[in-house]
């Protein structure tokens, strides 16, 4: 099964990159919690709006706009004291994974759907550490509450009848991947360590 393979063949990545950004830690202070939000703007910004054009294209039955991300990191960041003029001068991922056929907007997809489990983890430390939740500059790990687990079944279910009738296995398992990886070396740059709120200046464009 499809979501099997893409549990097995991205485990190794997905361990790297939990590794890489380290989210507990980096959310036990308000100042590095707010960078690391803007870490996730940087590579969500550019992204979502080109999962949008495929999937509404290819797929408009599905309701990607409930599974948007970058209005909620807008909201936390807001709340969190980071005015909204600063977003046009963050830095933004540029060396994004290819997300032009179907295929590739689901492999992708994967990977942030996948991210809303864990975030229930991380809303919980927030919470504990920082007294922050979804009110109040979490919306963005707490993006589905509730119904977090019935948004990864729905998802889970699409890709699985997708991939019994179209066999784009493969292609999937791809953008997952090139996803990863993508999501990795952005978190390793150094660009998106300038430009931060310390210093308030514009940031350069990776």
């Amino acid at each position: 099964m499809i979501l099997t393979r893409l549990r097995e063949q991205t485990r190794h990545a997905h361990e790297r990159l939990e590794a890489q950004i380290n989210v507990l830690e980096r959310a036990s202070t308000l100042s590095d919690y707010q960078e690391m939000l803007l870490d996730f703007y940087g590579f969500y910004c550019p992204l979502e709006p080109r999962l949008a054009e495929v999937l509404k294209r290819e797929i408009p039955e599905f309701d990607f706009e409930a599974r948007r991300k970058v209005c909620l990191l807008e909201r936390d960041l807001e709340t969190l004291g980071i005015c909204a003029e600063r977003f046009a001068t963050l830095p933004l991922c540029i060396h994004l994974p290819r997300v032009e056929t179907l295929p590739q907007a689901l492999g992708c997809l994967y990977v942030m759907e996948g991210a809303t489990l864990g975030g229930k983890i991380i809303s919980k430390h927030l919470h504990e550490t920082l007294n922050i939740d979804a009110a109040n500059g979490a919306a963005f790990f707490d993006s589905y509450g509730s119904k977090t687990g019935v948004m990864w079944r729905s998802f889970g279910t699409m890709l699985i009848e997708y991939t019994e009738i179209s066999g784009e296995d493969e292609a999937i398992l791809e953008s997952a991947a090139q996803t990863f990886a993508a999501f990795e070396a952005w978190f390793a740059s150094n660009h998106i360590l300038e430009g931060r709120i310390s210093n308030g200046q514009p940031a350069e464009r990776g």
